[in-house]
């Protein structure tokens, strides 16, 4: 024992106390460290992703190289941690970031690999209902007439607020048949599942914030009468590009048709299986009209110059979250083109996109059950709004809950390009009167 009173003993046990504690806290910093820097890696690829969505162009469906104004932080372009940046205009693209810091470049995401892929081109966005194999017996062309089963009943008409606020949307349907049995999985009958499933949800998911306020006005309002669904039994054995939907709308007069009812969408629906013979090659989505509006599919301004006709080609072998998928794309096609902000909106710790929710860990993890930090629910063009963890219990962990959930956040005044895509086009380039009808504000009541 020294003259302080302090023995040796006790000096060693404050020294071994230190010597732990420094150990614990180097350990923490050394294991904390590693998965900052990750995450840091994380968002810079999802940065250099949305630098290059933002400068896409939709005319000539190329994405152009990254520059570094495009960054406040230039040194994104030259880590060589990352990979996969253009050195020339494309189609298509794919950054990477090797999460080890190695220095060494990686190509597909895994645990040491964190990847982010383009999501608008032509070369990678648009889906085709599988191609067909020869058909027997022969087809023939005569349709047959329809009307709705009496075992399904038929979909209330929303409420319109005075005054309007809801764009009116009518449909006309064809469904290609085989004979004998076949499979689907819209309750046997897809014409009906349209009227009396489909068409509803899709109006469900216009009402802004509608999982919060079931009342909302929907934005859009769809509707199919009996007169304009047509199904062809035994069918012609393919649909393929512009000429393909020509003969339809050649056959059953669709341009003039869908002028004197104001027909604005048109779906065709087929067996989209390998081995059903009869279902044709079709985009998810394509359309006609002179207004430059674009979708994930075939631009046929020839089909009905003066009219823009939006076709959705869906698979009666899949279910509703095939089909909002479908639809999904074509909202953003659409919102991309002509709403700067959309990129904002649908960025990885906002919105998402129709195939990913903002935590998904992979293509189409619409069941993810960690948390995330996300404003989507109280998004802001300006960027201020509140970010608040969310799971994908908020939308039910499953694709259709996904889709219409993230179309419900979707701002009010954008649905105007699909609900009366004409005039809000001509409206957007100055070459028509704003009329369009009021729709709700974004306040957090609505």
């Amino acid at each position: 024992m020294d003259e302080s009173g302090i023995s040796i003993v006790e000096i060693l046990i404050v020294i071994v106390i230190i010597a732990i504690v420094s150990t614990l806290v180097s350990l923490n910093f050394i294991s904390v460290k590693p998965k900052a820097e990750k995450s840091k890696m994380q968002a810079d690829i999802d940065a250099i992703a949305k630098a290059y969505e933002t400068h896409f162009d939709p005319i000539t469906q190329l994405y152009r190289p990254l520059r570094v104004g495009d960054f406040t932080n230039p040194g994104l372009l030259t880590s060589s941690n990352y990979s996969g940046f253009l050195t020339s205009q494309s189609s298509t693209f794919q950054v990477c970031a090797n999460l080890e810091g190695k220095g060494a470049s990686c190509t597909s995401s895994g645990p040491n690999c964190y990847c982010r892929k383009s999501s608008q081109s032509m070369a990678s966005a648009p889906k085709k209902i599988t191609a067909t194999s020869s058909l027997t017996p022969s087809p023939t062309s005569s349709p047959t007439s329809y009307s709705t089963p009496t075992t399904y009943p038929a979909p209330a008409t929303p409420t319109q607020p005075a005054g309007g606020g809801t764009y009116q949307v009518k449909v006309w349907l064809i469904a290609y048949y085989p004979t004998g049995n076949f499979y689907n999985a819209v309750g046997g009958d897809p014409a009906a599942y349209t009227k009396n499933i489909l068409l509803p949800a899709m109006n469900e998911a216009s009402k802004y914030h509608g999982y919060k306020n079931p009342q909302a006005t929907p934005a859009l309002n769809y509707t199919i009468t009996d007169d304009n669904i047509v199904v062809e039994n035994n069918p012609h054995t393919y649909i393929s590009g512009e000429a393909g939907y020509q003969e339809i709308f050649t056959k059953y007069n669709l341009c003039t048709l869908a002028k004197q009812k104001d027909i604005k969408a048109m779906i065709v629906w087929g067996d989209g299986s390998t081995t059903s013979g009869y279902s044709g090659v079709q985009w998810e989505s394509a359309i006609t009209g002179n207004k430059g509006i674009l979708t994930n599919g075939g631009v046929y301004p020839q089909l009905c110059p003066d009219k823009t006709i939006v076709i959705y080609s869906l698979n009666y072998t899949r279910g509703l979250d095939a089909a909002l998928e479908s639809y999904g794309h074509h909202l953003e096609w659409v919102f991309g083109q002509f709403r700067t902000e959309y990129f904002g909106w649908a960025d990885r710790d906002s919105c998402g996109s129709d195939h990913n929710p903002p935590n998904s860990r992979f293509e189409y993890d619409r069941s993810n059950t960690d948390p995330f930090q996300s404003d989507c629910r109280n998004w802001k063009a300006d960027g201020t709004g509140t970010k608040e963890a969310l799971t994908c219990n908020v939308w039910g962990c499953n694709g259709a809950g996904w889709l219409k959930w993230w179309m419900q956040n979707m701002p009010a005044d954008w649905w105007k390009f699909i609900g009366d895509p004409d005039t809000a086009v001509a409206e957007a380039k100055g070459t028509a009167p704003a009329t369009l009808i009021q729709l709700p504000t974004l306040d957090s009541g609505s």
